[in-house]
């Protein structure tokens, strides 16, 4: 077992204490968040000082119409205050956390979540991490979550993955597949490898991997992903990496599948008739092209009828110009270590 599941198990161990302190212990939810243990992400970063870390806040754009409308004085003012704990750095961490504690309304725990995921140091994101996992209420932990939203730091992609082996909870994985899906990376693909193959006895966690690897977005991964359909002897996570490529589908993504297709064995039966499936659910106007070269010139019939569905899908005006052209062949994908 990997240095970095090891520590993903204590976790675990350590939430399932937190949890039962929260809602069966004598004190109150605040008391126990006050009290709860830290929980450690896998890897340490390095800090940064309080000015970059200012620097780096740049708030979600707001919504706009015609013309940008100016802020409500609410959304303004905690805004303000958000950028004004970020410009704490490391040094207001603990400041944020007395607050936590204490804070009664969902929009302030928002908030200080917001400002803690924007430090983005060890010490803020555990205590994000104990705050989430220690709100009782369902909606309130959403609002919470939705501070990995507005955030592309590695911190918050190492959380999230780590959430995946410490709760079940359908809120905080719906938080987890949102931020996996936009930022998920090669290194992501191999840790749910690992977590699916290693934590196989824990209740509802390989479906909660499996959901998170369908889940990914991030065009960079199409060729960790192709390796993973042809080369995987897990049926269920061949699969899963076949729906994330369908999902970006991009050409290139639509490529690696028609490549897995070729490399999957006969016997493979459930992986290839995935394979086909997800072809045929591309919607990504990018492929449009490819999916007419192979609608009309693919030896595989099976191919064929799959690309002609997919073309039926995507919007008239993305092929009224398409030309085929036949698929281009890419270089060998890269060695990716397959979990058995």
């Amino acid at each position: 077992m990997s240095r970095r599941i090891q520590i993903i198990c204590l976790m675990a161990g350590l939430f399932s204490a937190i949890t039962l302190l929260v809602f069966f212990g004598p004190g109150s939810g605040d008391a126990a968040l006050q009290g709860t243990p830290s929980l450690k992400p896998a890897v340490t970063r390095p800090q940064r000082s309080a000015s970059s870390l200012a620097e780096s806040f740049t708030p979600a754009p707001a919504s706009q119409t015609t013309a940008a409308p100016s802020l409500d004085p609410a959304t303004a003012s905690r805004l303000e205050e958000v950028r004004r704990l970020v410009a704490l750095g490391p040094d207001g961490v603990a400041d944020i956390i007395r607050r936590l504690a204490s804070a009664a309304s969902a929009e302030e725990k928002a908030m200080l979540c917001d400002a803690l995921v924007q430090i983005g140091t060890d010490e803020a994101m555990q205590a994000f991490a104990n705050a989430v996992l220690t709100e009782k209420d369902p909606a309130t932990r959403g609002t919470m979550l939705s501070a990995l939203d507005a955030t592309s730091k590695p911190a918050a992609l190492e959380l999230a993955t780590s959430f995946l082996s410490i709760t079940n909870d359908p809120t905080v994985l719906s938080a987890v597949n949102r931020t996996l899906a936009r930022m998920g990376n090669a290194d992501t693909v191999q840790f749910l490898t690992e977590l699916y193959a290693e934590n196989e006895a824990v209740a509802g966690q390989r479906q909660g991997v499996l959901s998170a690897l369908g889940s990914l977005r991030n065009p960079q991964v199409v060729t960790t992903l192709g390796a993973l359909v042809s080369q995987s002897p897990v049926a269920e996570i061949s699969q899963a990496g076949s729906l994330s490529l369908s999902k970006i589908g991009t050409a290139d993504a639509l490529t690696s599948l028609v490549e897995a297709l070729g490399q999957l064995p006969e016997s493979r039966v459930a992986e290839r008739e995935a394979v086909i499936q997800q072809i045929s659910a591309i919607r990504n106007p990018e492929s449009a092209a490819l999916l007419a070269s192979l609608a009309t010139t693919s030896t595989d019939l099976l191919i064929q009828h799959a690309a002609s569905e997919a073309l039926k899908q995507i919007p008239p005006a993305a092929t009224e110009s398409v030309t085929p052209s036949a698929p281009v062949a890419r270089p060998e994908a890269a060695a990716v270590k397959i979990i058995p």
